[in-house]
């Protein structure tokens, strides 16, 4: 286990492949399991940086204090423990949220940047959602599989969900979720969800960038409602950004369609390394 010590907790990270840098940024309810699909796949090219933020998995637990400015800077201080000037980043579904932020106020620690399945600015059914889970987390938590089964609701798509290995989703994900934080951090990553408003800000973001999605996201549609930024306005607003998008994807991409995931992000590494 190898553990840093950094702005008073303790996070876990490991070290997989050698070359270039990327370091991934998980979801809110993963820890680093959140890329063990991809994560194989990129590894005999690129030096990967798995993490559990805090809260999450092998990392520290403190009982306040989540946001993602806090996730944003510790992943900072992170690369500042172990000598890393720059790297690619890689954030998905809250981790997206995550590298956002850490591109707006460390973007001089950035080779590029990748956001997948993201959002820069929540609407009215996106904020409505994570309210739910909330509401679900704070009366039953994880004591059954009411939450798996929302998750995999709104994250898989129907046509997975109806495949043979779409029945192994709903066990999957409730004994990663109850093995990767608690309700109580949960809920404070869906509040810190709710909050986020980049929109006004990612004209900052100068570094080359990936925006990937799947057409079938309903979690962080591509085109939420007037209200909300998902990932074409996230496109539009990074000044040298590209949106590719996963055709019969659905918010987990990464789980759903690897192979399609890795080719694009190698593509995009490929040219600009």
């Amino acid at each position: 286990m190898t553990i840093a010590a950094v702005r008073g907790v303790n996070l876990w990270y490991e070290l997989v492949g050698t070359g270039n840098v990327v370091a991934h940024i998980h979801g809110a309810a993963f820890g680093h399991q959140n890329f063990e699909t991809i994560t194989p796949r990129l590894s005999p090219r690129y030096q990967i940086l798995e993490i559990d933020l805090r809260g999450y998995g092998q990392s520290d637990r403190p009982a306040s204090g989540y946001s993602m400015k806090t996730w944003s800077d510790d992943v900072a201080a992170l690369l500042d423990h172990l000598g890393f000037d720059r790297v690619h980043l890689h954030g998905t579904s809250m981790g997206s949220m995550v590298a956002q932020q850490f591109a707006i106020d460390h973007g001089d620690r950035l080779n590029s940047l990748i956001l997948s399945c993201g959002a820069a600015r929540l609407d009215a059914v996106g904020w409505m959602t994570f309210e739910v889970w909330i509401r679900i987390l704070e009366k039953i938590g994880f004591e059954d599989d009411t939450i798996a089964m929302l998750l995999a609701q709104q994250g898989f798509t129907r046509e997975y969900l109806d495949s043979p290995a779409g029945a192994e989703v709903v066990p999957t994900i409730r004994r990663v979720t109850s093995e990767a934080c608690t309700p109580a951090v949960f809920i404070a990553a869906c509040r810190a969800m709710q909050q986020i408003d980049y929109v006004a800000d990612l004209h900052r973001i100068t570094v080359p960038t990936l925006v990937v999605t799947g057409d079938l996201d309903q979690m962080t549609p591509i085109d939420p409602g007037p209200r909300g930024a998902g990932s074409r306005k996230i496109a539009e607003l990074i000044p040298n950004a590209e949106l590719v998008v996963l055709r019969g994807a659905g918010h987990t991409h990464l789980f759903q369609q690897p192979d399609e995931t890795v080719k694009v992000i190698e593509t995009f590494l490929q040219r600009v390394s």
